[in-house]
Order: structure tokens, then sequence, then C-alpha cells
């Protein structure tokens, strides 16, 4: 059971990786935004990641870009659970 889903998480990781590449080719590039998302978290500024990924969600929502969408939705995922971890 476990090494089913292990390999359903690979397939996944594999599948964003290979969209992540696929869809940054024909739309706009998230490079500097993810940066700033990265350089809000180095600092521990979940809230202000958080809001940098939520308009690259808006952005990717907009441009139809999946794989944008499913990358911003993995970080918000991980921001909500340190903001709920911090409020404890």
């Amino acid at each position: 059971m476990y090494a089913n889903k292990l390999k359903g998480l690979f397939a996944l990781v594999a599948f964003i990786v290979s969209q992540l590449t696929y869809g940054q080719q024909k739309m706009n590039d998230y490079t500097a935004q993810w940066k700033k998302t990265e350089a809000f978290e180095a600092k521990g500024l979940t809230q202000s990641a958080k809001e940098t990924v939520l308009a690259i969600y808006s952005e990717a929502v907009k441009e139809k870009n999946d794989a944008q969408q499913i990358k911003a939705c993995m970080y918000l995922i991980k921001y909500r659970n340190m903001v709920e971890e911090d409020s404890h």
C-alpha cells in the first residue's frame, strides 16, 4: 500500500515537472515572482509569501496556466500549514 502511494506521488511530481516545463515555454515566465516568494519565505515573512503566491495563482488562472496553478496551490497549502502552526 505504501509503495502504491509512493508511485502515485512520483507520478504526480513527474506530471507537474513536465507541465511546468511545457507551461513556461508558451506563457508568462513566473521566475521573478517565485524568487520574490522565496525571498519572503527566507526572511520568515510567511504572510507576504502567501500573498505573492495568491497573485501568481490569479495570473495563472487568467492565462490558463495549469502548471503554475498547481505549483501555487502546493505553496498555498504549505503556507497555510505554516501559519496554522505559528498560531498554536
